[in-house]
């Protein structure tokens, strides 16, 4: 399976504040393990709430990153610029 080439413009803040392009796979990968982070930390902590939520997104990523398949028709176009 080839990766897309697709980067996110990225705000860092180490102290003062990076603006980078990143892969969109790292890029989701961390948005992922954040997901799961507070997804983990809101069944220690119930009464903050929400954690349905962070499991839900998981969830219909997984579910989204398995059917893709079905429903691509043709490779996409590359932009002109």
């Amino acid at each position: 399976m080839l990766l897309p080439n697709a980067r996110v413009v990225t705000i860092i803040f180490l102290l003062i504040f990076f603006i980078r392009d990143l892969p969109a796979w790292i890029f989701l990968g961390i948005w992922i393990l954040l997901q799961l982070w507070s997804g983990g930390f809101s069944l220690m902590h119930p009464e903050g709430g929400g954690g349905v939520a962070f499991f839900a997104h998981i969830g219909g990523f997984a579910f989204g990153a398995l059917t893709v398949k079905f429903f691509v028709k043709r490779r996409p176009l590359q932009p002109a610029y």
